[in-house]
């Protein structure tokens, strides 16, 4: 009977480990996956930064002292319009 119930304990304690190791996983499966999706929007965010930079440098090419100032304000326009893009992104969420 004692060998039984070591036994069955045994088994149990088997079980347990067994279901945890699998939480384990998905938990660290649903971890990975979050970190794939920052880090995808990360660089949508970076791709999006790029392609505002190329718009300010095309813009500031041939530029002379009294325009900088408009370029200032410009660039505020970009950098409103970013952040208007990733409040949306956020969102959509």
């Amino acid at each position: 009977m004692s060998d039984y119930l070591a036994v069955s304990i045994m088994y149990a304690g088997l079980l347990f480990a067994s279901v945890a190791d699998k939480e384990n996983r998905v938990s660290s499966t649903k971890s990975h996956s979050q970190l794939t999706n920052i880090l995808a929007q990360q660089r949508i965010e970076i791709d999006e930064l790029k392609k505002m930079l190329i718009q300010i440098e095309e813009q500031t090419r041939h530029i002379n002292k009294s325009e900088v100032h408009a370029i200032y304000i410009n660039t505020d326009t970009i950098e409103d319009r970013y952040m208007e893009f990733k409040q949306n992104k956020s969102n959509s969420k």
